[in-house]
């Protein structure tokens, strides 16, 4: 037997495409006419925050190893 849920969401819901970036955002409610994602969001509060998400192999190695010269950590 299935548990019941409560929600405040009684409509379905639908993904839509960010207004900025066009990233697929879901779980978007059936009435919402535009959406914003959470990167966008984040670069709109901050423009200078890092998302790590948006930055290639190379790009995190020196990042990371940046950060190591910072904080006088050794590679190893």
């Amino acid at each position: 037997m299935r548990k019941p849920t409560f929600g405040s969401r009684t409509g379905g819901v639908k993904s839509m495409k960010c207004k900025n970036c066009n990233a697929d955002v879901h779980n978007v409610d059936e009435k919402t006419v535009s959406v914003t994602c959470w990167k966008c969001v984040a670069k709109s509060i901050n423009p200078h925050s890092l998302i790590i998400s948006d930055m290639s192999g190379e790009e995190l190695a020196r990042f990371f190893k940046k950060q190591r010269q910072k904080d006088g950590r050794s590679e190893n």
